[in-house]
């Protein structure tokens, strides 16, 4: 097979994350691209097990009996809180952010696209059939980071342990990576990806108006003063702070039995402990004493709201509970005098810890319908909704559905998924010259709605 190019670059390469869990089939829009990606690093170690002997010099045996350790690190640009819907917290504002992390069977997968032209963009492909793949299996969230500095656009970054990858070209017959860790045998389902899945609108909520970016200029933060006194976190003329960086690691256990290679899940240990650490210019000292932390132990809720140039909220990260941990002062000639300062929180599933933006989810998954409806005559009237006749889906018309013409009922619109026009999927705009019959398959057959419906 020719080489088709000479190096990967990062214009190259999109980095797409699947829904849970892993191991099943994974069409449509399960897979989901991750917005803003500036750098992403894969580790990957095998560790070799050696048993030496009475008797030889060598060993008695060299075996593979772990799984593989694999890592993989991304950072990326804040600009709302749709990457952080898509690697599995809940960034909307209700309950902790890490509520869905203490379910099981919530790992996901990673796909790296790698252009399969020299210095073509990722962003371009409308097909992937071709490219080659680095697919990472069975992902579990391990930490979570997001700074700002001034003169810096705030970033994210986040750190997953894994349990498979695979190195793929793709195809229509290309298996998800993942393991299933009921049973420990490697997944034979497939997944679906194109250019589509990379449109963030197709799956996420207000992306017209997300921006690019955000900036530190428009940080707007609300802090507690600590009774401990030193700096000054509130008031009219609060210290002049120029950084700061939230760190929730998630500490997992192994859930390992015999039958299988692999754990049977990786569960975080609650409550965890989160840190945000402040660095900025010291003027002048709020008065305190440090002795009272054994008589008066406060603690103190933070508000991190990083808006766009419009004033509209991106992302906010509210603390709560927070208690000192550090506190130090420096200064050298030719400069100000600096602080640095950490705060420790406690944070559970339900609280501890928030994320919030504009962007949401929509509901994922497509359709699945009969390949010939199954209504009767009896009907009478245009019908829009066709959930009776699904196998669980609500099935919309994009133009009436089926209506009573000359005694016969005719189709007269396009199948759609709860009222929600998807364009595109297969190369096709208006479905509307596809489902001019009652007997409707997918251009790949079958009865999956994994694109335009069209007549048998």
């Amino acid at each position: 097979m020719p080489v088709t190019r000479n190096r990967v670059i990062y214009a190259g390469t999109n980095v797409f994350i699947s829904d849970y869990p892993c191991w099943s089939g994974q069409t449509g829009y399960d897979l989901k691209l991750l917005k803003r990606v500036q750098s992403s690093a894969i580790s990957i170690s095998n560790p070799v097990t050696r048993a030496r002997q009475v008797g030889s010099v060598d060993f008695a045996f060299e075996k593979y009996i772990q799984q593989p350790q694999i890592s993989v690190n991304l950072d990326y640009l804040l600009s709302d809180n749709s990457n952080e819907l898509l690697v599995g917290l809940n960034a909307t504002g209700e309950d902790g952010a890490l509520k869905f992390l203490r379910d099981a069977q919530r790992d996901r997968n990673l796909f790296f696209v790698l252009t399969d032209e020299d210095g073509s963009d990722a962003d371009d492909l409308s097909s992937m059939v071709g490219n080659d793949i680095f697919a990472i299996g069975n992902c579990f969230l391990t930490n979570y980071s997001a700074s700002a500095q001034v003169g810096g656009i705030p970033s994210a970054s986040v750190s997953f342990d894994c349990l498979n990858m695979t190195f793929q070209t793709y195809s229509e017959n290309s298996q998800v990576p993942a393991i299933n860790l009921t049973n420990g045998i490697k997944s034979t389902e497939t997944y679906f990806i194109t250019g589509s899945s990379s449109d963030t609108s197709n799956y996420l909520t207000n992306q017209a108006s997300r921006p690019y970016a955000l900036r530190p200029g428009d940080i707007v933060m609300q802090l507690e003063q600590p009774i401990m006194g030193g700096i000054r976190y509130s008031g009219p003329v609060p210290a002049s702070i120029n950084s700061f960086e939230i760190n929730i690691p998630m500490e997992r256990k192994d859930l390992l039995g015999f039958g299988s290679n692999y754990p049977y899940d990786k569960r975080i240990i609650f409550p965890l402990v989160g840190t945000i650490s402040f660095n900025g210019i010291f003027d002048e000292p709020v008065t305190g004493d440090f002795s009272n932390i054994f008589t008066d132990e406060n603690e103190y809720d933070f508000v991190f709201n990083l808006k766009n140039c419009d004033g509209a909220t991106g992302i906010r990260y509210e603390i709560q509970k927070a208690r000192v941990e550090s506190q130090s002062f420096d200064i050298s000639v030719d400069n100000y005098m600096s602080f640095q300062s950490q705060f420790s929180f406690k944070i559970f599933d339900t609280d501890g810890f928030r994320i919030s933006g504009a962007a949401r989810i929509q509901e994922s998954g497509f359709a699945t319908i009969y390949d010939v409806w199954t209504g009767s005559a009896s009907l009478s009237g245009a019908y829009d909704d066709f959930e009776s006749y699904s196998t669980g889906a609500n099935l919309n018309a994009l133009d009436g559905g089926w209506t009573l013409v000359d005694q016969n009922w005719t189709w007269n619109g396009a199948w759609i998924y709860k009222d929600q026009y998807v364009p595109d999927i297969y190369g096709y705009d208006s479905f509307d010259s596809y489902s001019t019959s009652s007997s409707l398959d997918t251009q790949n057959g079958g009865t999956d709605w994994s694109g335009a419906w069209v007549v048998n």
